[in-house]
């Protein structure tokens, strides 16, 4: 019996003494067997004049879902029937249920589990697991397949270019003491593919059954009200390819020697480490923290996903709050860099930092302010090299929202007014700004809401402009009407909406599109509604499509 059936063995000796007991805590609460969901049958019609047709004249569907749930286990489904193309959906092959009482929970089928950011988080793991937190112990154990086996034949025509994956399989066991607010975690995480998992031996080069085993460190701890911190620390050996030969290990080494008791070293083994730790000081609704991330080159974990490697970075961010919750002040300045072992040819070394400034005096009236100043600076690793070859970026960006909502007499004005101005300064020498980028955006909008008549109207202006380098800019300018009216409290609505932009372009010359809306819903009983939509667009060069639709929904 290998180590993961073991543990696993041990966990379920004692599995049954806390199973029944949550049958019987919350079962008696739930209705047997209830079912939910809904059915909806639409249909779209689409015609085009002087334009290429991006759809079907005419096609239909429809869809449902309906769900059973049994004692509190929920079994969606999901059907859909489209024209002559069949679609027939259940999550069965997606199942997963983690029933709990009190401090014990039991994770079946797909699951999702989160014990460490750098070893196990998010990776989903179709298997069996639990999670004990009695008083002061923190346990967890997962065991399942991580990736499940696909052949892709490279020699078939439709070869979607990707490369097979052998079956996967792991554990993970997380063993910790404290409580939430202070707690130390152990994590241990085991995974290797299955060289034997696909009919044929994969000839393309990026396909290797690979072998990984993680050790993480979690902690954190909270003094009293004013500080927290946390550490988050781990290390993972790789094996890329488990078929290449193993790597011998003297005895004078003996503590290595250990080691590989755990994870036998091949000639495609590597080693590598990544942390976080961070210190947040709290002052009421405010707090200010410091934060420090260092992840080595090419570290990987089986149970995580992709996440930024070959980086360093320092940051500090505050968040502080004024005048009773009236005054927002947040914002992140730090300092990254990469080539952390000085083995590319390129440095690269970013300056952050941001602002965001909300302040709301009172209901009426609130506004927010943006700013961010992004610089980047790659060197090269040797001092040899002219400074022509040197990469040097500022990106600024600053944004402005303000909004109204003055209500009275029955009626609802709302004002709101945005704008964002956003540059990129390429100070290179070698380019010599023409990878400069500058763009502006505006808008305002203005709404009028009258419950009573249940009737809306809303109008607005907004426009753009984008220049890159010394070419020629693009503004894209125009505006926005619409209205609503209801009938029978609502049960019937009526809906029109239209807008015009020009666009213009110093190098391609003007045009302008037209775009008009129409719709209406009627709710014709408390679970069924049905919805009717119309579109026309008109763009340059004498192009127009229309767009229709009808839908019929149904709640049960």
């Amino acid at each position: 019996m290998n180590d993961a059936m073991k543990i696993f063995a041990a966990i379920f000796l004692f599995l049954p003494c806390w199973l029944s007991a949550q049958n019987l805590g919350g079962l008696r609460n739930q209705k047997p067997v209830t079912l939910t969901g809904g059915m909806n049958i639409g249909a779209t019609a689409y015609s085009s004049q002087n334009a290429p047709e991006r759809q079907a004249p005419y096609s239909w569907t429809f869809s449902a879902s309906p769900t059973l749930n049994v004692y509190g286990i929920q079994f969606p489904f999901t059907l859909i029937y489209a024209d002559n193309n069949r679609n027939l959906s259940s999550p069965f092959q997606r199942f997963g249920v983690s029933p709990y009482y009190k401090w014990a929970k039991l994770h079946l089928g797909h699951r999702n589990l989160n014990f460490h950011p750098f070893v196990l988080a998010g990776q989903p793991i179709l298997g069996t697991g639990v999670e004990l937190n009695p008083k002061g112990i923190r346990f967890g154990a997962v065991y399942g397949r991580l990736a499940k086996a696909e052949f892709i034949d490279s020699t078939r025509s439709n070869f979607r270019g990707q490369p097979s994956v052998f079956e996967r399989k792991g554990y993970c066991v997380k063993l910790g003491f404290g409580s939430e607010r202070n707690h130390l975690d152990f994590v241990w995480l085991k995974a290797k593919d299955d060289a034997n998992s696909l009919p044929v031996i994969p000839t393309d080069t990026r396909t290797f059954p690979a072998e990984n085993s993680v050790l993480g460190v979690s902690s954190k701890l909270s003094f009293s009200k004013w500080a927290v911190w946390n550490l988050d620390l781990a290390g993972s050996a790789y094996t890329r390819d488990t078929r290449s030969n193993e790597v011998a290990i003297p005895d004078s080494f003996s503590l290595v020697k250990k080691i590989s008791a755990l994870f036998q070293p091949h000639l495609s083994s590597q080693a590598f480490s990544a942390g976080e730790t961070s210190l947040r000081f709290l002052f009421g609704s405010s707090w200010l923290q410091v934060a420090l991330r260092r992840v080595h080159p090419d570290y990987k974990s089986m149970g995580t996903f992709y996440f930024q490697t070959d980086i360093e970075q320092l940051t500090f961010s505050p968040n502080l709050v004024f005048l009773k919750n009236k005054f927002l002040l947040a914002g992140s300045f730090g300092w990254q860099r990469d080539n952390l072992l000085g083995k590319k040819l390129f440095t690269s070394q970013r300056v952050i930092g941001s602002a965001n400034l909300a302040w709301r005096p009172s209901n009426v009236f609130s506004a927010n302010l943006q700013f961010s100043n992004f610089g980047l600076t790659q060197t090269r690793f040797t001092d040899l090299v002219e400074d022509s070859l040197q990469l040097r970026l500022v990106n600024q960006n600053a944004g402005v929202n303000l909004s109204w909502n003055i209500q009275g007499n029955g009626r609802l004005h709302n004002i709101s007014v945005s704008g964002n101005y956003q540059r990129t300064n390429d100070t290179s020498p070698a380019t010599g700004g023409t990878g400069d980028l500058t763009s502006q955006f505006g808008s305002a909008m203005y709404t009028l809401v009258l419950p009573q008549q249940q009737f809306n109207i809303f109008g607005g202006l907004s426009g753009s402009r984008n220049q890159f380098g010394e070419g020629g800019a693009t503004t894209f300018y125009g505006l926005t009407v619409g209205s609503s009216k209801g009938f029978f409290k609502n049960k019937f609505n009526l809906r029109a909406s239209g807008s015009f932009f020009k666009q213009q372009n110093e190098m391609a010359g003007k045009g302008s599109t037209i775009t008009a809306r129409m719709g209406a819903g009627w709710r014709v009983s408390k679970r069924q509604s049905i919805q009717l939509n119309s579109n026309l667009v008109r763009s340059p060069g004498g192009r127009r499509e229309w767009f229709g639709s009808v839908n019929y929904g149904v709640g049960f």
